[in-house]
C-alpha cells in the first residue's frame, strides 16, 4: 500500500463486492455482464507536491477490482 489515504478513512465493512453487487441485481431481475478495476491517473511528482486530492485527473480502466470498480448490468427482457 502506498499510504495516500489516511487511516480509517475507509469502513470496508459497508463496501458492496462485485459478487454481492451480482446477487442484488439478479434478485431484481437484472444481469451484470461485466466489472473492471479502476485505477486513478496521476503523476507522482505532482502527488508529492500538490497532495493527492489535487492530482487525480481520472479514472482508467485496470487494477485491482478489489479496491474500486465500475461494472454494467442489463435488465432481462420478458418474453
Amino acid at each position: 500500500m502506498v499510504g495516500l489515504v489516511p487511516p480509517h478513512t475507509h469502513d470496508y465493512r459497508l463496501y458492496t463486492t462485485p459478487e454481492e453487487m451480482t446477487e442484488l441485481l439478479a434478485n431484481g431481475g437484472i444481469a451484470t455482464k461485466e466489472f473492471v478495476g479502476l485505477t486513478p491517473v496521476f503523476t507522482w511528482s505532482e502527488l508529492w507536491k500538490n497532495g493527492v486530492g489535487s492530482v487525480i485527473t481520472a479514472w482508467e480502466k485496470g487494477g485491482p477490482i478489489e479496491i474500486s470498480y465500475l461494472g454494467f448490468a442489463v435488465k432481462h427482457q420478458k418474453k
